[in-house]
């Protein structure tokens, strides 16, 4: 069914040149259809349409770059294998009739892909396509698939439409379109005819207790499916909370134990390892889960309390360590914002009075400018220079201080487990700690930091840096 290659015609393979040249044709404007070598990453980058038909090529590859590639025709080649696709994640639209293709592999992360064309290959089983949930049109006629129970395999595929299987051998079964029907009651088109829906309703009442049958296998699998999942979601947060030890713990303690398997042929081990499982899991219960009483306290007597509900106590204190951090980190942010905004309008006002000073300069124009013209641009710039690191300073003491509340946070919620929270102030700079944004003491250290002299200044911004890059540090 498949075309093969005869060994004097020249096999290609997928190079710059190939690709430049499917390039260009794709241009539309005759001026642009010559690309450059030096535009050739760029347009590869950006393509959203490769065709690499009637090229002879034998291999898949050299396809890295295009990230924002949805549509690729490789039909009318001499490929073998499917291969070198697992970047092509935005593709879908995949035609590679008319190869050599044995085996439909390589498309495990070609999740968006919605059209497949498979025609004319040798293929002889649908098995490879689990992950390509989203397929509407499936062609793969003229292949070798000879038995009714690959059909089966497509009902996963909820939204497939359109499916060509003509030319392989089970389309020659005298029930083969009453069974694929059946089967896949989703189909708008099957071998190039419109299905009417007076066929569906007859083949399923004569496949009726075949499909009972598979639906409820489906079903079982469905909820298995679901319960792993929710298994799954509940390790990962266990995992993320580091309490992964909860669920592995009593196979951990028997793990490296070897002298369990003296201690299995003794009478009445599996009953003592039994209950001792049972209470590591109790207890492993115990540690993750509470009842909290729900209801007001001091209710009268005869009412009825509102049920107890489990509350975790391992996530619930990852959950509140997660929202601390993430207030502080908050906190820090906000600050660095309303710092560097008062830093760029102070640097924004000396560079007026800098044009100033200049436009000055040039009204009197003069050849030469004297040192005392710049004596005021000079004042300007120590003025400057102070109030930056003056205010450098007072936002290392806020992010102390902050540092110092999110500290005692983690420590206060680390020793209560099962206090209620108290009220707590923000952690914005709309509301900063008393020693941070006092006037008072603001002005002191201003009036301070003008008054010390040089060589202590840098000290004290050397000092300054270094607790903000120790604030730096432990944020992140």
């Amino acid at each position: 069914m498949a075309k093969r290659a005869s060994d004097a015609e020249e096999q290609a393979v997928i190079d710059d040149d190939l690709i430049a040249a499917a390039l260009a044709e794709e241009q539309t404007s005759a001026a642009s259809k010559h690309v450059g070598q030096v535009a050739l990453a760029d347009m590869v980058a950006e393509a959203h349409v490769l065709r690499l038909s009637f090229k002879n090529i034998k291999r898949i590859d050299n396809l890295h770059g295009f990230q924002a590639l949805t549509k690729l025709c490789l039909d009318n080649n001499v490929i073998r294998e499917i291969s070198d696709l697992d970047h092509l994640v935005n593709l879908e639209w995949l035609d590679l009739s008319f190869n050599n293709i044995a085996k439909i592999e390589g498309l495990e992360k070609l999740t968006k892909l919605t059209d497949l064309s498979l025609f004319n290959n040798l293929i002889q089983d649908v098995d490879g396509l689990d992950t390509c949930a989203n397929l509407q049109c499936l062609s793969i006629g003229n292949n070798n698939i000879a038995a009714l129970d690959s059909i089966v395999k497509l009902r996963r595929f909820k939204s497939l439409r359109l499916l060509n299987m003509e030319g392989n051998p089970v389309s020659k079964e005298s029930e083969y379109r009453m069974y694929v029907l059946a089967y896949l009651n989703n189909l708008t088109y099957l071998d190039y005819a419109m299905v009417m829906k007076s066929e569906i309703v007859a083949a399923r009442e004569q496949y009726q207790d075949e499909l009972l049958d598979v639906e409820e296998k489906e079903a079982l699998e469905e909820e298995k499916a679901t319960r792993e999942a929710a298994a799954a979601r509940q390790t990962a947060k266990l995992q993320a909370a580091n309490l992964a030890v909860v669920e592995t713990i009593f196979d951990d303690m028997f793990k490296e134990d070897t002298e369990m398997a003296k201690l299995k042929y003794l009478a009445g081990i599996n009953d003592i390892v039994a209950n001792f499982q049972s209470e590591v899991e109790s207890a492993s219960d115990q540690f993750l889960t509470v009842r909290v009483l729900r209801g007001r306290a001091g209710a009268p007597q005869g009412v009825n309390r509102p049920p107890s509900s489990p509350s975790q106590v391992g996530l619930e204190k990852d959950k509140s360590k997660g929202r601390e951090t993430s207030r502080f980190s908050v906190a820090l942010k906000e600050l660095r914002q309303q710092y560097a905004g008062d830093s760029v309008k102070m640097i924004e006002e000396f560079n007026r009075q800098k044009k100033r000073v200049f436009r000055q300069l040039q009204i009197q124009n003069r050849d030469h400018v004297e040192h005392g013209d710049l004596e005021e641009l000079r004042a300007e710039v120590a003025k400057l220079g102070n109030a930056l690191m003056d205010l450098e300073m007072r936002q290392v003491e806020q992010f102390e201080d902050i540092m110092n509340e999110f500290e005692v946070g983690v420590s206060h919620r680390a020793t209560q487990r099962e206090r209620a929270p108290r009220a707590r102030a923000p952690l914005t700079p709309s509301t900063p700690p008393r020693r941070a944004l006092c006037p008072s003491s603001s002005h002191r250290r201003t009036s301070t930091a003008r008054s010390t002299p040089r060589a202590s200044r840098r000290s004290s911004r050397i000092s300054a840096r270094s607790r903000s890059a120790r604030i730096r540090t432990c944020a992140t």
